[in-house]
Order: C-alpha cells, then structure tokens, then sequence
C-alpha cells in the first residue's frame, strides 16, 4: 500500500507537458531522417528513466505499437533504437521480453521490396544492436528461454545477409551474446565466433558457401538455415543472392539429404511456374541446386518418381507457358540451361522425345543475345549429348549427325546474326568424341570450321564480330582437349593437325581488331595465349609421350648456370622432342614463348596479367616438366617470382623492368622490343612512364657495362627491322616512331647515329620519310617532324637529310602540319643556333616568322624553297612527303545551292 502511495503521488508530481513531450518524442522515431530517429530514440531512454514505473511502461508500450505491419521501415527503424536504449538503461523490465524479443527476431529479417531493390538494411542493423543490448542488460537466467530464437536470428542475418555492414553488426551481436550470456547457451558459439568473424564475413560468397556450410553441420542449426536459405533467400529480388544461395542449397543438401528429398524439393517444385519472376527464377535454380546436391552423394533415388517426373517436366512447362517471354526471361533461360546440365549430370532416365525436346531448348539458348545465357548452354549441352544420345557401330546415325553437328557446322560458316555463330561456335567445342571425332573426315571438317572462324577477316553477315573470333578459339581449344592427341580409343589429332591449331592460336594473337568498344581483339590474344598452353601440355600429356619417371628434383640456381652449356645442346633437344612424342617441338615451344613475352610487353593491363600467368604457369610446371625453353635458367631467375601467381603483372611499374633485363637474352630479344614499342608509343599514361622508365634506365645502365655497346646496336636493328616487318600499319608505326624519338632524347644511342655512313640515323631518316609519304595521320606527321627536329644536331649526312625531312613538313599539303612545322622549327633554332650557318640565322628566323603557313600552297613553297636554298638543302619534288592532290574542278550545275540561285528563292 505504501508503494502504491508513493507512485500514486509521483504520478500527481508528473507535468502535464510531459505528455506532450514524450508524444513529439514518438512521432521523433517515425522521422524520415536517421538523425532525428535516432536522438528521439535517446530522449525517450532519458525521460522514461525519470518516470514512475507505471508511466514508463506506458511509454514501452507505445514503442511496441512502432512494429506493426502497416507502420514504414522508419518506424521500425525508430523503435528498434528505443528498445536498445531501454535495455541498455534497464528500463525494459523482464516481464516485456516475450513481447520484445519476436518483434526483434522479425526486424533481424526486415526486407521489404521497393521497385527493382528494397529497404530495411538499417532496421537490420539496429536489430543487432537491439541483441547487442539485450546481451549486456539481461542475464543468462533471463535470457535462457529466448536465446534460440535470438541466436538463430542473428546467426541468419550474420551468414545470409545481402548487406557487409549487417552481416558484421550481426556477428558482432553474436559474439556479445556468447560472451555475457555463456557457451551454455549458445551451443556451440565459440566454435562458430571462430569461423564467423569480422574479416571472413566480410566477403559475401565467403559467409555463404563456407561459413554458413560450416556452422549447418551443427545440428541445431541446420533446419533453420537450409529452412532459411530456400524459403527466403531464394526469392531474393538481387540476382547475385538467389544464384549464391542455389549454390548454398547444392552444399547444404550434402547435410541434409533427406530434408532436401522430402521438403525443399516438393516446395521449390511448386513454384517453377509463377507468375512472379523472383519465386519462378530461384525455384528453378532451387531444384538445379538440390538436385546435383544430391547426385553428389549418390542419393537422387530418395526424390521419388514423382519428383523426378516432375523435375524432367519443368522445362517443357516453362516453356509451353511461355516463361521466357517479357522481362527477365533470360535468367530464367539461364537457369532451366542449369537444370538441364543437372538433370544430364544425375543420369535421370529420360525419353528419347524428351531429349530432343531439351535439345531443342538449349539450341534456342545457344542464339540468345546474353553471353551467360549461353555459356550456361554450353554447358547443359556438354552434359546432355554425353549422357544421352546413344552411338551404335561406333559412329552416330545420319540423322544424328545431320541434327547436331551438321547444324552447328552451317550456323557457324554461313550464320548471318552474331549472336548464333557465338553460342554453335563454342558448341561445336564441347561435343563429345562420339560425335565429331568418330572419323578423321569428321574431325577435319569441325576442325576447319573453327579455326575459319578465329581469322580476323571472318564476316558473319558483313561484319566482323569480335566474340565470335574468341567463342571460335575457345572451342577448338576444348575440342582438342576432348579429342586428345595421339592414338586412343578414337581418331585423336595427328602431328600435323597439332601443328595446324598451333599455328591457328599464333596467328589470333595478331588479333588487334578495334571498334567502338575498344581493342576486342584483346580477347582473342588472351583465348589464344590460354589455348596455346592447354595445347602444349596435351601433347606433353599425350599416351604418345613416353614416361620418363618421376621429374628429377629442381636444380639450385647455381646449378641452373652451370647446366645451359648441356640444356642447349642437340642431344638434349632431341630428347626432349622425344618425351613430347613428336608433338611439340623446339621452334614450337620458341614462339609460345615469344608470342607469351610479346603480350606480357603490351600496354594492357589484362592482357600482360594473363600473359604474365601463363608465362610463370610453363615455367613452373614440374609435373611433366615444360621442355625446349631457351635460356630457362635465366629467364626463371628474371621473370619467375618465389611464389606462383604472388607477383602483379598487371601493375605496369612492377613488370616492365622485369622485361627489360629479358632484351639481354637473345632468344627473346625481338619479342621485348615488338610489345615494348607499344607500351612506351601508347597513350595510357602509366604505361607509358613506367614502360619508358625501364626502357631508359636500362640502355644507360648498358652503356658503361662490358658488352652493351653491342646490346645496343642490337636494341637499334630490331627498331628499324620493325619499319619493315611493319609498314603502313600505323597501329605499330605511331608507337615505334614515338619510342625513337623517346630514345633520341635520352641520347643514348647517339654513338650510333654519329657513326660513319650508312648509320642507324640515316636508315632510320630514310624509313620516317617512307612511313610519311602520303600519310594523312597527323600524330604520325608531328611525331615524324619531331624526329626530324632531334637529328638536326647530328653533322653529315645524317643532319643534312634530317633538315631536308623537317624542309619537306614546311611544305606539306597539310596547313596545320606546315603551321605546326614552322612553330617547332622556329623554337629548335632559338633554343641552338648552331642548327644553321651564323650569315643565314636571322634570314631563317625572318621566313619562319612572317611567312603565314596555313595560307597558300604555292605561296607556302616559294618561302620553303628559299629558307631551303639559304640553308644548302635542295629539296627534290619526288621526295615530299605528301604531294598535293590535284583538285577536279565541279560542275556548277551539280550543285543543288545553284538551282536555289537560279530560280531566285
């Protein structure tokens, strides 16, 4: 009586404004913004510890009315703050547990869909903090009958949640709660803390497919998260989730066999027709997932023939609903390609019409315009055509072979849409023996199909199409993986057709085809360096190839030195081509790693990445070891890190001064200089200042070692080779004529230049004076003209004919390239006046100020030709650079301005 007195009087002593006060406060928790959300949240814990015991229970209870299915994602954001800093304050009595804690296990899986995406990552993340409070407020003897509903909640929200910053601040709240509220409690939560931490959740495949695999294997835990998983997270409206949680159901059927059987099948099956895209899609990759799960253990049987009936239905059902059709019909083409693949991978019996029937299906994926969609058939017809499709008398029948590789043979030769010629060429790879290597005429035929494809002058309609190209490479690579090399079982591929695809992957890293999107022919050189290595250890792998026993232990790098004179002799080469059984051959294995070098040279960053792998793959292979490699020793000593795929080859100021010291190997010297060419004369700027920097850096080291002179000269050769290999491809001209013009700068091969005719200089004026003739690109008549400009120093021969070239530029057809000659010409000569005799000086000075260059060119040449003849350079008409074009006098009366003229309008 004496409590209730006294509350009654400390109820009278309560103003009336507080009410008010405390209304504003709980409208504060439905506040748009998070700040006054969250400082409402603070004011109610403050008042409400002020209160009497009666009134403050009050003020919970509206808290409470905050989590109702009508209220927004704000007010449940707001009340989740409140109740947090209610248990933190103590304000939240026991007895309101059993109300609270529902309501913070249903924010913990707060999702509500908004258009395309939705809202509730902050109601999630302030559940958390509703669990961490709760942790540190209650204790153990309170919290023991809501932990399992606690603990599962956070557990869900700390593996499965789309969000980083929620799957951490869940497993935060995890860990507080392990640590205040016992082991005993949650079971098994210090094994789980040590799985589930803060850095192995933070990457969402990490948390899906090994975390969340790990802490199911706990059997308190496994129903609710495979529960979890294909309820909920199947349904996910981002796409990355319901393919991760597909993969997660696969894992988790290896559990829970007989769960997956008897109720996620049964469930997921209901819903590969809805209406809604999101159920219809994650169902769908759902019974993919579920069903290989199960094929894995060997344990399909357990579906029943009803659920397996069912399975093998879903595709013709999708299909004769016309699923496909409208938004988002193509993930859901992707994922019945899933189903097929699995269906084909567990071996389901299926009808001879209902293989034909999901050929069909995946022929029509295979001309879809979405690559994944088509990689996704690939795979499905990989599966499908090896487990079906039956052979007799060791060859298909006619009008299976008219059906499948036939077809493919004309969609891929004649096809006139881009998007088919893409998906058959990369199906034509992935048939099995049975049906195109019954017969060498039948593996000749597919084998020229593919590699016709791979050339960069292949049209499908009158377009090139870059993707085609690399689907075509790729292909014929799987083809020659799955046909082998050598004599087995059947016709696999001989000496010459080896040659013959070698030579094909060669010629497509020559790729560089451009188009608005960039150098796609990019992704040809890649497939093309991947297909070059799968070739070379096939025909290593070869039954042809003898064994030679176990590979001897690796050699020390001293040891590496003192065995080149024996690695480069005939004997060791013949047996090597021997271990290879004939297949792989010196000159081959010389060019592999020479086209390898040659990308890992280039300027970009993706290519010399898989350049760089693949090059460090071949020299680090033990197991058979890579045979025929010039220089191995030094070269693994420059280019080979300690551990296989630690270096970044893809940081261009890591790997060009790696590559230069490979110009001082002789066997892959020219292969350096045609990548590095491209990198120094490219325009990415990174690239070019690192690639120029090593290139620099080491031509001086050279010039004051023994020996480098002549390394040199070399280095100078190759440069002025490459105007031959090279010429009138601007592509490779540009940025040869910029790397020289880079190294005349540096001056360090000016003991050549000056050298006694015919020296570098004037070979090397003389190809500059051929790549410019007739030439309409600008960069390369200013990147000429700067040449010019940096030989003029040079006495003789070689300055005369550099005057004359700069000369030529002042004359050019071009009014900008004339202006622009002038300008340069005219800064050279002040910046050294001893360019041109003292008496002319100021006479050149003169012309090239006042001489307005972009006028006439008549006019424009009378001036050129007197500073020519006050300098002592005659000037030939048949040696300028660009002859004037004569100009074909119109027709006034073609003109449409002349009719408009003459009738007055």
């Amino acid at each position: 009586e004496e409590e209730e007195e006294e509350e009654d009087l400390a109820d009278e002593m309560v103003p009336d404004e507080l009410e008010d006060i405390v209304e504003q406060l709980l409208v504060g928790l439905r506040d748009r913004d998070t700040v006054v959300r969250w400082s409402a949240a603070k004011g109610i814990g403050r008042i409400t510890s002020r209160l009497p015991k009666s009134l403050a229970d009050d003020v919970v209870a509206s808290v409470f009315e905050l989590f109702s299915d009508s209220e927004g994602d704000g007010a449940w954001h707001g009340g989740c703050l409140a109740l947090a800093e209610l248990s933190r304050r103590g304000l939240l009595l026991p007895s309101r547990l059993p109300e609270a804690v529902p309501v913070v296990a249903k924010a913990l899986q707060y999702d509500v869909r908004r258009g395309s995406n939705s809202v509730g990552a902050h109601v999630r993340d302030a559940a958390c903090y509703v669990c961490w409070a709760f942790a540190r407020a209650y204790s153990p003897a309170v919290m023991a009958p809501h932990v399992d509903s606690l603990g599962q909640g956070m557990l869900v929200c700390a593996l499965f949640d789309r969000e980083i910053n929620c799957r951490r601040a869940a497993a935060a709240a995890f860990q507080e709660n392990v640590g205040r509220q016992g082991h005993q409690n949650f079971a098994h939560g210090i094994e789980i803390l040590t799985a589930a931490d803060y850095f192995t959740l933070g990457v969402r495949g990490n948390a899906y497919l090994k975390i969340a695999i790990f802490v199911a294997g706990f059997a308190k835990y496994q129903r609710p998260l495979i529960s979890h998983v294909y309820e909920v997270k199947l349904f996910h409206w981002d796409l990355a989730i319901r393919e991760l949680s597909a993969k997660t159901i696969e894992l988790m059927a290896q559990l829970d066999p007989e769960l997956m059987a008897r109720e996620a099948v049964p469930a997921l099956l209901r819903d590969t027709c809805s209406p809604d895209l999101l159920r219809r899609h994650g169902s769908v990759l759902g019974v993919a997932g579920a069903l290989d799960g199960l094929r894995l253990l060997g344990r399909c049987a357990e579906l029943g023939d009803q659920a397996v009936a069912q399975i093998i239905s879903v595709v013709p059902q999708i299909e004769k609903a016309r699923l496909y059709r409208g938004r988002g019909g193509e993930i859901v083409r992707q994922a019945a390609c899933r189903l097929i693949e699995v269906i084909a991978l567990a071996e389901l019996p299926l009808p001879v019409k209902m293989q034909v029937r999901l050929l069909d299906s995946i022929d029509e994926s295979l001309k879809h315009s979405m690559e994944p969609v088509q990689l996704q058939a690939v795979k499905a017809l990989r599966a499908l055509t090896r487990t079906y499709f039956p052979i007799s008398e060791g060859k298909p029948t006619p009008r299976l072979q008219a059906r499948i590789v036939d077809k493919y043979l004309g969609l891929v030769s004649t096809g006139d849409v881009a998007s088919s010629t893409r998906g058959f060429a990369l199906a034509l790879g992935c048939l099995p023996s049975k049906l195109v290597a019954y017969s060498v005429e039948n593996l000749e035929a597919v084998m020229a199909t593919l590699t016709r494809a791979t050339r960069p002058d292949f049209r499908v309609g009158d377009e090139p199409d870059a993707e085609t190209r690399r689907n075509a490479i790729n292909g014929l690579v799987e083809l020659c993986q799955e046909v082998g090399v050598g004599p087995g079982p059947g016709p696999g591929l001989s000496a010459a057709m080896v040659g013959a695809v070698f030579q094909t992957l060669v010629d497509a890293t020559n790729d560089y085809s451009m188009d608005k999107r960039g150098d796609v022919g990019s992704w040809s050189r890649i497939a093309a360096m991947e297909g070059l290595e799968k070739l070379a250890f096939l025909a290593l792998r070869s039954p042809a190839a003898p064994d030679l026993g176990p590979d001897p232990p690796v050699p020390d790098q001293a040891s590496r030195k003192a065995m080149i004179p024996a690695l480069c002799s005939e004997s060791t080469l013949a047996a090597a081509e021997d271990q290879a059984g004939g297949y792989l051959t010196a000159p081959m294995v010389k060019v592999l790693l020479k086209v390898v070098i040659k990308q890992l040279c280039e300027k970009l960053d993706k290519v010399r990445k898989a350049a760089g792998l693949i090059l460090e793959r071949l020299l680090h292979a033990r197991n058979p070891q890579f045979p025929l490699v010039p220089s191995r020793a030094e070269l693994e000593a420059i280019v080979q890190p300690d551990q296989p795929g630690s270096f970044q080859w893809s940081l261009a100021s890591e790997t060009f001064p790696k590559m230069v010291r490979v110009m001082e190997l002789e066997a892959y010297h020219d292969a350096v200089v045609s990548g590095l060419v491209l990198s120094v004369g490219g325009l990415t700027e990174a690239v070019v200042k690192s690639s120029s920097k090593a290139l620099l850096d080491w031509a001086r080291d050279l010039r004051v070692k023994e020996g480098g002179p002549e390394k040199l000269e070399r280095l100078s050769r190759c440069l002025l080779d490459l105007f031959d290999a090279q010429a009138g491809v601007d592509r490779v001209v540009l940025p040869l004529m910029k790397t020289i013009e880079l190294i005349l700068d540096s001056e360090v091969l000016n003991f050549l230049i000056a050298a006694e005719p015919p020296n570098t200089g004037t070979r090397l004026l003389e190809k500059v004076r051929r790549e410019l003739t007739r030439s309409t690109n600008i960069a390369k008549l200013f990147t000429g003209l700067n040449m010019g400009l940096g030989l003029l120093h040079f006495e003789g021969l070689v300055g005369a004919s550099a005057m004359g070239l700069v000369l030529e530029l002042l004359g050019h057809r071009y009014p900008r390239v004339r202006k622009h000659a002038a300008e340069q010409f005219y800064t050279k000569l002040l910046v050294d006046e001893r360019l041109v005799r003292a008496e002319v000086y100021d006479l050149v000075l003169e012309l090239l100020s006042s001489t307005v260059w972009d006028a006439d060119l008549v006019t424009v040449r009378e001036e050129r030709d007197a500073i020519a003849s006050a300098v002592g350079v005659e000037i030939a008409n048949h040696a300028e650079v660009a002859a004037s074009k004569p100009k074909v006098k119109k027709d006034a009366l073609d003109s449409y301005q002349h009719l408009i003229d003459e009738v007055g309008y």
